[in-house]
């Protein structure tokens, strides 16, 4: 229900400069925090799975870093909106968007992984990035808060067990977020 309210707000706002920077509001001390946690730099090849219509994620790393961002996205008209919604914002040499699915790309050429909060199925994307990803790769997961994993795609506690070793957590401090943290995997 909260991911299919999100693709359907984040669509009718993206042909809107104003409604957009508002919306980016919401982002941009979460990803500064993400980008701190994953120490992003100009230099890391970067990609976000999950993008949306909206993909203010891309847009503020690429803002905040000046890193080049590739974005997948598994919805063919959140890719025309992402795609439009970057050229507006003049970003269309930073941020690249394609239509696939995060269980599917070929992920061994970036330094940082972002993992929208939406995307599913997620323990299946996680596990496709851990098994191809090359050594030194870091792995940003949005969780969602507790009471509100019933509306997202989860991974499971045995999974995160599993790779506990490699997994720091950065805590959201936000009441109006409907993440609890991010963890931070990185690939050894």
């Amino acid at each position: 229900m909260i991911v299919t309210w999100t693709k359907w707000m984040e669509k009718r706002i993206s042909c809107s400069n104003f409604l957009i920077r508002l919306y980016e509001k919401y982002y941009k001390k979460i990803v500064r925090n993400e980008i701190k946690l994953a120490d992003v730099k100009i230099n890391d090849r970067i990609l976000c799975i999950g993008g949306g219509s909206i993909p203010c994620t891309a847009l503020q790393i690429a803002n905040l870093t000046g890193a080049k961002v590739d974005v997948i996205d598994i919805d063919s008209r959140a890719v025309y909106n992402a795609r439009n919604v970057v050229e507006k914002m003049g970003l269309n040499n930073k941020i690249y968007i394609t239509n696939t699915g995060g269980e599917e790309v070929d992920i061994s050429s970036y330094d940082v992984i972002h993992v929208a909060l939406q995307v599913t199925p997620k323990e299946e994307v996680v596990e496709h990035i851990w098994s191809k990803a090359r050594k030194g790769t870091r792995i940003l997961v949005r969780m969602p808060k507790k009471n509100l994993r019933y509306f997202y795609s989860n991974i499971s506690n045995e999974y995160l067990n599993e790779k506990e070793s490699c997994t720091r957590n950065c805590c959201l401090d936000n009441e109006l977020n409907t993440m609890k943290e991010v963890l931070l995997m990185v690939k050894n």
